[in-house]
């Protein structure tokens, strides 16, 4: 595998403040990592990958396209990783949370073009 990236999905619809979306791509950004290093492999992959990194971040509109995207990820034999949260949203005059909420997911570190086979034209976030 010549050219290692990573592409990052989030839903786009949970409206999150510029803050904390940045927070969660973070989160997901590192599933890969934990995951390894949960194992108590030697994260040599990541590590190479980290050398020169290619990272992109994509919006899902909603939870279909981003269980969509993991489901060919998976079929595909791309390594992905979901993130789950909980969600606080405003429902009238009040904030109510939703646990186990599907935020995004984490494809690859893989070969470039495996991915760009994944995500095809879906565009990145602005």
């Amino acid at each position: 595998m010549a050219n290692i990236g990573q592409r990052l999905l989030i839903r786009t619809d949970l409206q999150f403040p510029t803050g904390l979306l940045a927070a969660q791509v973070a989160h997901i950004h590192a599933l890969p990592l934990i995951a390894e290093l949960g194992n108590e492999c030697p994260p040599t992959t990541l590590l190479s990958w980290s050398d020169e990194p290619y990272l992109y971040v994509h919006g899902a509109p909603n939870v279909e396209v981003l269980s969509h995207l993991i489901k060919k990820a998976e079929d595909a034999g791309v390594p992905v990783l979901s993130w789950t949260d909980t969600v606080y949203l405003k429902i009238g005059e009040e904030t109510v949370p939703f646990e186990h909420v599907l935020v995004g997911a984490s494809f690859g570190p893989d070969d470039s073009d495996r991915l760009k086979m994944i995500f095809g034209t879906l565009s990145l976030l602005p």
